[in-house]
């Protein structure tokens, strides 16, 4: 829009001089010279800005990918350059005076005030180096020694980075380019290890499978799920235990530590899992809720199932695995459902928070690791008030997914919105709470917490069920498809 504006003004003091003829110019005398400066001052201006809009396009990042222009370091450098170029331009050819004395003087007053801001100018002009080179952007991740976190803004003279305990930590520029620094680019994998120890009474091949089967079994954060593997490292000194090293690759940097920690949490529940004899009803809790879920029905088949019931634990997050019916008698589930009946969900989640006011002292139902994220990405879609958005549909729903479209109903734009879902749970699930059945298809279900459950093969369970008629025990027997 400026080079607009000035070159047409530029032409529109022209048009003036031109209009006025060579009579009204003579009579302006001193004033018509002006005119001439002032069209020149103009069109300089607007060569400038025409310069400065082609080098920004230069030094633009990938537009295919959507990205934004680098930083206003480069911007600021830039406008810099272009306009005391000009200035110069305009005094040398415009004005007539004979700048060689003016660039001597300074000459002598940079090499001053180089030496008086060194340490500043040292960090300017490695930022100018960063921005060139384009290794450091906002989003990824950089690590030196202990430090390390998200990059959160490139300045004049140093990267900004928000640590992993949320702290903010200030990096000069000239230290960043100065020693090595670990980059991992925002949304690429990163390859992550973590090692553990096993007793030397596990077969070392059994232990190899059951944690590899947990890396590929969709833990939260892994991406390409398909390429974690397990080694065995070495037998410790006491040669009671083994090490392993389970590597496999995520996205989120800043999360590898949590992550890490529910791989470890999965790989003893899987592997307490195998070999396991647990058969006996420890808890007289779990024998009250199997009583219970087996109320009505004979004595015969209630005992049967008790006697054949084996116990298995899951960690949050495991999904159901190789199991056929199910009795919760510790901890929830998650069941994915339909999107049809989560969308309507949805709906009246949206409903309730735009037609009644808010209640004080609500209780929070959404769980929360998934409340802090929603919360914590909230201020950057909606601002400051998502507070009490966030807390409004945390007390009106314990589905994440459910949560995260709700609140994307009050994102603006549409693109925006977009963006946000990215960070949404993939599936809806409604949870299922102690003495609640779990049907014959494992793929369905998930741990929401640590949870335990009394199983039954599908062939135990329908040879249990044989002496009765399916009209007697209908629910039972519609678990079994």
């Amino acid at each position: 829009m400026w080079v607009v504006v000035f070159i047409g003004l530029a032409a529109l003091t022209w048009l003036i001089e031109l209009t006025s003829g060579p009579d009204g110019m003579a009579a302006m005398g001193a004033s018509a010279l002006w005119f001439d400066r002032t069209a020149l001052a103009f069109a300089t201006l607007g060569g400038a800005q025409l310069l400065l809009v082609f080098l920004r396009q230069l030094v633009r990042r990938d537009g295919a990918s959507g990205g934004s222009v680098r930083t206003d370091l480069l911007q600021a450098l830039l406008s810099g350059i272009v306009f005391v170029g000009a200035f110069f331009t305009y005094v040398h050819w415009a004005l007539g005076v004979d700048i060689t004395g003016l660039l001597a003087t300074s000459a002598v007053l940079s090499v001053i005030v180089g030496f008086a801001l060194q340490a500043t100018l040292g960090n300017v002009f490695a930022g100018i180096s960063i921005e060139l080179e384009h290794r450091v952007r906002v989003g990824d991740f950089v690590r030196r020694g202990a430090l390390g976190g998200e990059v959160i803004a490139l300045s004049w003279r140093s990267v900004h980075v928000r640590s992993e305990s949320g702290s903010i930590l200030v990096l000069p520029n000239s230290a960043i380019t100065s020693d090595v620094l670990e980059v991992v680019p925002r949304d690429q994998c990163y390859r992550h290890e973590i090692e553990f120890a096993v007793s030397s009474a596990r077969a070392p091949g059994m232990v190899i499978q059951a944690a590899t089967r947990i890396l590929r079994s969709g833990v939260p954060g892994i991406c390409d799920a398909g390429s974690g593997e397990v080694i065995l490292r070495q037998r410790q000194p006491d040669a009671s235990t083994y090490r392993y090293a389970a590597r496999f690759n995520i996205t989120a940097m800043g999360e590898r530590d949590a992550i890490g920690s529910a791989v470890l949490e999965q790989i003893w529940y899987e592997l307490s899992r195998i070999g396991s004899d647990e058969t006996t009803l420890a808890e007289p809790a779990w024998r009250t809720l199997l009583d219970q879920a087996l109320a009505g029905v004979s004595p015969d088949i209630h005992q049967q199932l008790q006697q054949s019931a084996r116990v298995r634990r899951y960690g949050r997050g495991e999904r159901l695995r190789g199991e056929g019916v199910g009795l919760i008698v510790e901890g929830s589930m998650n069941r994915v459902r339909p999107v049809s009946e989560a969308a309507a969900s949805v709906g009246d989640l949206i409903a309730s928070i735009t037609g009644t006011p808010a209640l004080a002292g609500q209780q929070r139902r959404l769980d929360y690791i998934s409340y802090l994220r929603l919360h914590s990405l909230g201020p950057n879609y909606v601002g400051p008030l998502s507070d009490r958005l966030c807390e409004r549909i945390a007390s009106g729903t314990d589905d994440p997914w459910v949560a995260y479209q709700a609140f994307a109903a009050f994102v603006q734009p549409a693109g925006r919105c977009q963006e946000f879902l990215k960070h949404a749970p993939r599936e809806s699930q409604r949870t299922l709470s102690a003495g609640s059945w779990l049907g014959a298809d494992p793929g369905q279900f998930s741990a929401r917490e640590n949870c335990t459950l009394l199983v039954w093969s599908a062939e135990e369970f329908r040879q249990a069920l044989r002496g009765a008629s399916a009209a007697a025990v209908p629910q039972l027997a519609a678990l079994l498809g």
